[in-house]
């Protein structure tokens, strides 16, 4: 079962059978404004057109077939942000790749994704940020700027989305957020909800509302997906 928020004041909750492969993801826009939207609905146009056009081979051909998922999507954005002559246009890749009892997290960029399993959350995507850098130099009073998006010029800069694969268990939830959320709500608050509220649209509705209540300086989307099989 999976739920998020359409950006329309609803949430949306879905039963999805896992008899074939699912891809779940967050696109963040970054570039400010319009251009950020338009970043994130260029990303998410290009992946589903991707899926629908290209089929992985085997679960051992996944790796590959997610990576040149990513680079489609990547080239896509720069072409578009050439095309509008912007200064500054892209978007950040939080994914969860379903196949048969295996998940793959798929990330480029700071968007997150968790796991809530035996009652404990943790993160399973990888930031793709300087912050190792700033905390060897000392530097504070900024938030670690990203080393990987989704519209870099590819001839410039490869993409190298953060990848792992792992087994599925009947009763793991999944949390797939932008920083909007991750930086705003604490990871023991974001477990909590996880752990205590029963249903995936309460529960997304309780995370949107902890970081709008938290000042809401970001764009704040959310997915919360649970396996029932």
């Amino acid at each position: 079962m999976a739920s998020c928020n359409n950006g329309l004041g609803s949430i949306l909750e879905k039963n999805f059978p896992l008899k074939k492969d699912r891809f779940f993801a967050v696109f963040d826009g970054m570039g400010g404004g319009e251009y950020g939207e338009i970043a994130s609905y260029m990303g998410a146009k290009a992946t589903e057109e991707y899926l629908n056009a290209e089929e992985a081979d085997d679960i051992a051909g996944k790796k590959g077939y997610l990576e040149k998922m990513c680079t489609h999507v990547n080239d896509r954005i720069f072409k578009e942000t050439l095309r509008l002559d912007a200064e500054m246009m892209g978007a950040t890749l939080a994914g969860l790749y379903f196949t048969g009892n295996q998940v793959w997290t798929v990330n480029v960029g700071d968007s997150r994704c968790f796991l809530l399993r035996d009652g404990k959350l943790r993160q399973i995507s990888e930031d793709q940020t300087d912050e190792a850098y700033m905390k060897e130099n000392g530097i504070q009073g900024r938030k670690p700027y990203l080393t990987q998006y989704m519209g870099m010029n590819p001839e410039e800069v490869r993409v190298l989305p953060y990848m792992d694969c792992l087994q599925t268990k009947r009763g793991d939830r999944f949390l797939i957020c932008s920083d909007g959320v991750s930086d705003m709500v604490p990871v023991d608050f974001l477990e909590t909800m996880m752990q205590q509220t029963q249903s995936t649209a309460k529960c997304v509705d309780a995370i949107l509302t902890a970081a709008l209540d938290a000042g809401g300086k970001d764009n704040i989307t959310a997915i919360v997906l649970e396996i029932n099989r």
